[in-house]
Protein backbone atom coordinates (compact mmCIF):
# COMPACT_ATOMS: atom_id res chain seq x y z
CA UNK A 1 0.00 0.00 0.00
CA UNK A 2 2.85 2.36 0.85
CA UNK A 3 4.59 1.85 -2.49
CA UNK A 4 1.33 2.24 -4.41
CA UNK A 5 0.48 5.49 -2.62
CA UNK A 6 3.96 6.85 -3.28
CA UNK A 7 3.86 5.91 -6.95
CA UNK A 8 0.43 7.48 -7.44
CA UNK A 9 1.58 10.64 -5.65
CA UNK A 10 4.58 10.94 -7.97
CA UNK A 11 2.44 10.36 -11.09
CA UNK A 12 -0.11 12.97 -10.00
CA UNK A 13 2.69 15.42 -9.22
CA UNK A 14 4.15 14.90 -12.71
CA UNK A 15 0.72 15.58 -14.23
CA UNK A 16 0.56 18.79 -12.19
CA UNK A 17 3.98 19.82 -13.51
CA UNK A 18 2.81 19.17 -17.07
CA UNK A 19 -0.27 21.33 -16.48
CA UNK A 20 1.93 24.11 -15.07
CA UNK A 21 4.66 24.10 -17.73
CA UNK A 22 2.81 22.62 -20.74
CA UNK A 23 1.73 24.80 -23.65
CA UNK A 24 -1.86 24.07 -24.66
CA UNK A 25 -2.60 23.90 -28.38
CA UNK A 26 -5.88 25.24 -29.71
CA UNK A 27 -7.36 24.48 -33.10
CA UNK A 28 -10.67 25.77 -34.36
CA UNK A 29 -13.04 23.98 -36.71
CA UNK A 30 -13.75 27.08 -38.79
CA UNK A 31 -10.06 28.00 -39.08
CA UNK A 32 -7.30 25.52 -39.95
CA UNK A 33 -4.66 27.46 -38.02
CA UNK A 34 -3.38 26.09 -34.72
CA UNK A 35 -2.66 28.46 -31.85
CA UNK A 36 0.04 27.70 -29.31
CA UNK A 37 -0.96 29.22 -25.99
CA UNK A 38 1.55 30.09 -23.34
CA UNK A 39 1.88 27.91 -20.27
CA UNK A 40 0.59 28.87 -16.86
CA UNK A 41 4.19 29.46 -15.76
CA UNK A 42 4.93 31.56 -18.84
CA UNK A 43 1.84 33.73 -18.58
CA UNK A 44 2.44 34.63 -14.95
CA UNK A 45 0.17 36.93 -12.99
CA UNK A 46 -1.94 39.43 -14.95
CA UNK A 47 0.35 42.39 -15.36
CA UNK A 48 1.21 44.98 -17.99
CA UNK A 49 4.84 43.86 -18.09
CA UNK A 50 3.76 40.44 -19.43
CA UNK A 51 1.94 42.01 -22.39
CA UNK A 52 3.49 42.66 -25.76
CA UNK A 53 4.33 46.16 -27.02
CA UNK A 54 0.79 46.78 -28.26
CA UNK A 55 -0.66 45.58 -24.90
CA UNK A 56 -2.80 43.09 -26.81
CA UNK A 57 -1.80 39.62 -25.60
CA UNK A 58 0.67 37.76 -23.46
CA UNK A 59 4.07 37.39 -25.04
CA UNK A 60 3.89 33.62 -24.60
CA UNK A 61 0.82 33.19 -26.84
CA UNK A 62 1.85 32.36 -30.41
CA UNK A 63 -0.66 33.19 -33.11
CA UNK A 64 -0.16 31.96 -36.68
CA UNK A 65 1.31 34.57 -39.00
CA UNK A 66 -1.45 34.18 -41.57
CA UNK A 67 -4.97 32.88 -41.83
CA UNK A 68 -6.37 34.58 -38.73
CA UNK A 69 -8.74 37.50 -39.12
CA UNK A 70 -7.89 40.46 -36.90
CA UNK A 71 -11.37 40.45 -35.36
CA UNK A 72 -10.85 36.83 -34.28
CA UNK A 73 -7.66 37.56 -32.31
CA UNK A 74 -9.35 38.74 -29.07
CA UNK A 75 -11.53 35.61 -29.04
CA UNK A 76 -8.52 33.37 -29.58
CA UNK A 77 -6.58 35.08 -26.81
CA UNK A 78 -9.59 34.73 -24.50
CA UNK A 79 -9.67 31.02 -25.34
CA UNK A 80 -5.98 30.76 -24.40
CA UNK A 81 -6.68 32.45 -21.07
CA UNK A 82 -9.61 30.12 -20.45
CA UNK A 83 -7.45 27.08 -21.25
CA UNK A 84 -4.82 28.26 -18.77
CA UNK A 85 -7.56 28.78 -16.18
CA UNK A 86 -8.77 25.22 -16.82
CA UNK A 87 -5.22 23.93 -16.34
CA UNK A 88 -4.96 25.77 -13.00
CA UNK A 89 -8.31 24.30 -11.94
CA UNK A 90 -7.13 20.77 -12.73
CA UNK A 91 -3.90 21.43 -10.83
CA UNK A 92 -5.93 22.51 -7.80
CA UNK A 93 -8.08 19.39 -8.04
CA UNK A 94 -5.01 17.16 -8.25
CA UNK A 95 -3.23 18.87 -5.35
CA UNK A 96 -5.43 17.33 -2.64
CA UNK A 97 -5.06 13.66 -3.64
CA UNK A 98 -1.36 14.20 -4.38
CA UNK A 99 -0.71 15.50 -0.88
CA UNK A 100 -2.86 12.83 0.77
CA UNK A 101 -1.19 10.00 -1.15
CA UNK A 102 2.24 11.45 -0.42
CA UNK A 103 1.40 11.64 3.29
CA UNK A 104 0.19 8.03 3.23
CA UNK A 105 3.40 6.94 1.55
CA UNK A 106 5.48 8.61 4.22
CA UNK A 107 3.48 7.70 7.33
CA UNK A 108 2.17 4.22 6.60
CA UNK A 109 4.12 1.48 8.32
CA UNK A 110 6.36 -0.69 6.21
CA UNK A 111 5.01 -3.98 4.92
CA UNK A 112 6.91 -6.13 7.43
CA UNK A 113 5.66 -4.11 10.37
CA UNK A 114 7.88 -2.52 12.96
CA UNK A 115 11.27 -4.09 13.28
CA UNK A 116 12.09 -6.03 16.42
CA UNK A 117 14.40 -4.09 18.70
CA UNK A 118 17.87 -5.50 18.82
CA UNK A 119 18.72 -6.78 22.26
CA UNK A 120 22.25 -6.33 23.33
CA UNK A 121 23.60 -9.42 25.03
CA UNK A 122 25.94 -8.85 27.85
CA UNK A 123 28.69 -11.37 28.34
CA UNK A 124 29.69 -12.07 31.88
CA UNK A 125 32.59 -14.11 32.97
CA UNK A 126 32.19 -16.48 35.89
Amino acid sequence: MRMTAGTLAVVLFLVMLYLFFGNPQLSFKDNPATVSCGSVAGAGWPSDEWLDTANVHHVTDTLPSSGVASEAVPGILRDCDQRRTTFVGFMALLAVPTVLLGALAVWLPRKGGPAEPKVRKEFTSD
